[in-house]
């Protein structure tokens, strides 16, 4: 068996094994300051006026590294005597968005729907919230209306995830 040559840490130009070992604390350092943590939640409908209430079939899970969120979701609609009004967000987010004035970072979902009025991305709104935007190729980005969604049980059904930040 031939033996291996490796190379040194003065070789690799740090300087030698000081320095090697206070690089390595460091990486080391940065490692064990990261904390990751995971549940889940309760999405909610949240409209400008109005609200509709979730199915059998909401959930929602989160993981959070350090700041940034992570959250996937299933949300849809039930039968509801309510008639709610204007924008449709999704609420109840596990953690409030970080400045969301300057976090208009699209992410994206997947609707459970079939035709042009159903959600491609959603953008930080404020707090807990997220808009759900229309986007297609020949129009300006539009938001998701309680007009455009139907009353009923399991009518209306929204799976994505999004990612933000949020403050320690």
């Amino acid at each position: 068996m031939q033996s291996k040559d490796f190379l040194s840490a003065d070789k690799a130009g740090i300087g030698g094994t000081d320095d090697l070992s206070a690089l390595l604390a460091d990486m080391q350092s940065q490692i064990d300051s990261v904390v990751v943590t995971t549940g889940t939640f309760t999405p909610v409908w949240r409209f400008d006026d109005g609200s509709w209430d979730t199915g059998s079939n909401t959930q929602g899970k989160w993981t959070r590294i350090n700041d940034l969120v992570i959250v996937t979701f299933r949300i849809e609609t039930t039968t509801t005597s309510s008639s709610p009004s204007g924008n449709a967000r999704l609420g109840g987010l596990p953690f409030n968005i970080i400045n969301s004035s300057s976090t208009k970072n699209p992410a994206a979902i997947q609707p459970l729907a079939f035709g042009s009025n159903w959600p491609s991305v959603a953008v930080p709104y404020v707090d807990d919230e997220v808009e759900f935007l229309i986007m297609d190729s020949t129009h300006a980005p539009q938001p998701l209306v309680a007009a455009h969604m139907v009353a009923g049980d399991h009518k209306n059904s929204i799976v994505g995830s999004v990612t933000y930040y949020t403050s320690g």
